[in-house]
């Protein structure tokens, strides 16, 4: 396989994973969005809870941005808003299992097309990728 193939097979496996995040993660195509759910995943994770203050210091958009992605987020239940056990103040963004199982997914697609699998590029009309 020459450079520029091997080029060809890792811009369209971006295609694949673009295509699939579209589907199946509900960001429409929003950066903002996209951080959002993975800083929380990334904190609900780890077991470091991310609050409030946390997740607007984190992200790099305007506070009414984040604040609109994430209301739609708890009401599709993608994320929920808990509060501390010993300070009723403090509220933390936790993924929920939904996000978490798609996030899975979405790892090991990411990871298929990281590694890649030295077969034989194919590319439908709807972005996706087959290797044969």
């Amino acid at each position: 396989m020459t450079k520029q193939d091997e080029l060809l097979v890792h811009i369209a496996g971006l295609m694949q994973v673009r295509a699939w995040q579209d589907k199946h993660l509900p960001i429409e195509f929003s950066l903002l969005a996209y951080d959002l759910l993975i800083c929380a995943c990334f904190h609900t994770l780890s077991g470091t809870p991310l609050n409030y203050k946390q997740l607007f210091l984190t992200l790099p958009y305007s506070k009414n941005g984040i604040r609109k992605q994430l209301s739609k987020f708890i009401a599709n239940e993608w994320l929920e808003i808990c509060t501390d056990a010993y300070d009723r103040r403090v509220r933390y963004v936790v993924a929920l299992p939904k996000l978490l199982d798609v996030l899975k997914d979405y790892l090991e697609l990411r990871k298929i097309h990281y590694c890649g699998t030295g077969g034989v590029l194919v590319i439908d009309q709807g972005s996706s990728v087959k290797y044969n």
